[in-house]
Parts: C-alpha cells; sequence; structure tokens
C-alpha cells in the first residue's frame, strides 16, 4: 500500500511540477533583501545618534539657562552658563567644540527677568553611506532652547 502511495505521489510531482526548480530561491530572495536591511539599520543608528546629540542639546540649554540665572549678573551669568552648557555636553561625550551656546537676556538683565540659552550642536554624519556621494553636508545641525526667570527674590551673595 505504502509503495503504491509513493508511485502516485511522484507521479502527480511529475505531472504538476515539471519545470519548476527551487533551488537557489532561499538565496535568490536573500539577496534581494538584505539590501533594505543594512539601509534600515544604518539609518536607525545614525538616526539613534542624532536623538541622542537633540536630548544633549536640550539638557545643556537647560543646566546653562539655570547657572546663568543662578549667577545674579550678565557678565558672570553668560560666562557662567555657557561654561555649564559645554560641560553638559561634554558629560554626554560630545565635543563642545561642535557646539555653539549663547546666552542672552530676552530684555534686560534684572531680578525677575526672563534669560535664554540656546545650544547649536552640529552631529557629524559624514559616515552615512551615499551622504557624500549625493553632495550633501554631512553635519545635521540639532537646537534647543531654554529659557528661565532670573531669581526674584535670592538674596545678593
Amino acid at each position: 500500500m505504502s509503495s503504491l502511495l509513493s508511485r502516485i505521489c511522484r507521479i502527480i510531482q511529475r505531472r504538476w511540477c515539471r519545470g519548476i526548480k527551487e533551488e537557489g530561491q532561499a538565496y535568490v530572495e536573500f539577496l534581494l533583501v538584505m539590501p533594505l536591511y543594512i539601509v534600515l539599520i544604518v539609518g536607525a543608528t545614525y538616526f539613534g545618534r542624532a536623538w541622542y546629540a537633540k536630548i544633549a542639546a536640550e539638557v545643556a540649554a537647560y543646566d546653562g539657562t539655570r547657572t546663568a540665572i543662578e549667577a545674579m549678573g550678565e557678565p558672570r551669568g553668560t560666562w557662567q552658563g555657557i561654561i555649564a552648557a559645554r560641560q553638559t555636553l561634554a558629560g554626554f561625550y560630545l565635543d563642545p567644540a561642535h557646539a555653539d551656546v549663547r546666552v542672552v537676556p530676552v530684555d534686560v538683565w534684572g531680578r525677575g527677568q526672563a534669560v535664554r540659552c540656546d545650544v547649536r550642536y552640529r552631529v557629524d554624519l559624514s559616515g552615512v553611506p551615499l551622504i557624500e556621494l549625493i553632495g550633501a553636508d554631512p553635519t545635521l545641525p540639532v537646537w534647543a532652547r531654554g529659557v528661565g526667570q532670573v531669581e526674584a527674590y535670592k538674596s545678593a551673595w
């Protein structure tokens, strides 16, 4: 009985699958899909790098603003805010030399007045495939802004 079944299966396979060969099909599918996977993985890696720099810039802007408003005076507050923002970027293992940090009062520097800290960081994307071939700028600017109010009732030290 089993030999009869196996003969019938072989006859059906020969009639219906005549001329169809599946040798190497998985390899061809792999070659078609693999470039897409590589592009997705590389893109996610570099997008994550830019996102990390954006988060670091936001924290640096907050730290720069917070330090500047605690200083109570314009020259000292500006200088301390810039130093704090750059040190925060260094704490995130980002190069502070690629950052542009500005601490300025919104109107005038004084008690109860707003102070703004702008941080602009250039993320290096020169390792991204095809970025240089299409002639695009290999740096991606990310920026953040922090605004805070100078303490109205803090005593002068």
